[in-house]
């Protein structure tokens, strides 16, 4: 296994001030839709989930990467100063234009280097990390800041006229919102990252999307709204070989028992919990988000990683594993030494 050539120097992450409960949010579509019925209860027991963090009145994409950032900067020992690639790698964004991540640069007082945004829905910010590894393996930076503000929430449809469009839209009361952001920087101690790999199968692009802003929906309207088909695509992810990926132990020679911890992206409990029988992952040692925090997209991997350190589950030296399933569809693994 080669050294790895660039590490995370500093990690951050930060959630809205608003918190809902998933009986708030099964009040609110009712209240919304005129009176439907929402059995309590149904969204917890298909999603798992228990509350999540949403933004509110001043709260942008943009500001949770800019807080998520400060905080990173802070656990690098670094100041904006000393980056010269900012990198915002999210499924959210300000706008359609300009890249969102000129707005966290303008909140961070980031000026002169360079700096674009990075897309590929769910898995945004594991490529955000390929692509500062590749720009500092290449010299072409020094040292990269990688953030994430995800506000999926915002995408969510409450005024539904029956229970086809529930089921639509079911996706959108999965998810929360969260910013997350990764230091990185040359490594000269063995740590970082030492693995990362991805697959596509992009004949399933419409299985899930958010299709308005685009030049198939410029005008958006009610495209702007997050829908998909869960039941297509549960059935897709189980059709993938999970050599997909596991096939990093053998490319670096280690077993499970070499990580730490596993981060899985969580769509839902059941899903997490199938994925993690799948891949062959021990339930103890995969960090669970999906209950206290939704379905974050792309800020699963630093909010994961944030909330373990805190709680004492990894410390530097640890190896962590990282898989994440992305709309389109994608598949992303990364392994990080930390």
């Amino acid at each position: 296994m080669r050294n790895p050539v660039v590490r995370v120097a500093g990690m951050g992450a930060a959630l809205p001030v608003g918190r809902e409960t998933v009986r708030d949010i099964e009040a609110r579509i009712e209240e919304q839709s005129g009176g439907l019925p929402v059995p309590r209860g149904t969204l917890a027991a298909i999603s798992g989930i228990e509350t999540r963090h949403a933004v509110g009145p001043g709260e942008y994409a943009s500001t949770l990467a800019a807080r998520a950032a400060r905080c990173a900067l802070e656990d690098a020992r670094a100041t904006v100063a000393d980056i010269d690639l900012l990198l915002f790698a999210s499924t959210s964004s300000d706008q359609v234009e300009p890249a969102t991540v000129h707005n966290v640069a303008d909140a961070l007082g980031y000026h002169g280097g360079s700096a674009f945004d990075v897309k590929n829905a769910c898995n945004s910010f594991v490529e955000g990390i390929r692509v500062g590894e590749a720009m500092i393996a290449s010299g072409a930076a020094r040292r990269v800041l990688v953030v994430t503000g995800e506000t999926p929430t915002l995408a969510a449809r409450y005024r539904i006229a029956d229970r086809r469009g529930f089921r639509h839209a079911f996706i959108g009361y999965t998810v929360g919102d969260a910013g997350g952001a990764f230091v990185l920087e040359p490594s000269d101690d063995g740590r970082g990252v030492f693995y990362r790999d991805s697959w596509s199968a992009s004949q399933h692009w419409s299985v899930s999307q958010v299709p308005g802003g685009g030049s198939r929906h410029p005008r958006g309207d009610e495209f702007l709204y997050a829908g998909g088909d869960g039941g297509a695509l549960r059935d897709i992810v189980r059709s993938f070989d999970p050599a997909i990926a596991t096939r990093v132990f053998a490319a670096t020679g280690t077993t499970p028992d070499d990580y730490a911890l596993f981060v899985v992206h969580q769509v839902t409990a059941p899903f997490a919990d199938e994925m993690t029988r799948r891949l062959g992952f021990p339930p103890e040692r995969v960090a669970r988000t999906i209950e206290a925090y939704g379905n974050v997209a792309s800020g699963t991997l630093p909010l994961a990683l944030v909330r373990a350190r805190e709680e004492g589950r990894v410390t530097r030296g640890d190896n962590v594993l990282f898989v994440g399933l992305g709309a389109g569809i994608s598949v992303a693994t990364m392994a990080i030494r930390l």
